[in-house]
């Protein structure tokens, strides 16, 4: 019986993660953006 409580999540832990994998998303997405502008940049120079 003890095995089914295993399988809860409660809603704020659910809302956590969802917020850590958007921000990670976001982080990776500024971090890519910059490397490219800083090469773009280097290109045309």
């Amino acid at each position: 019986m003890l095995d089914n409580y295993y399988l809860y999540i409660d809603p704020g832990v659910g809302s956590a993660i969802a917020v850590m994998i958007l921000s990670a998303a976001t982080g990776v997405g500024m971090f890519l953006k910059i490397r490219w502008n800083k090469l773009k940049y280097k290109i045309k120079k």
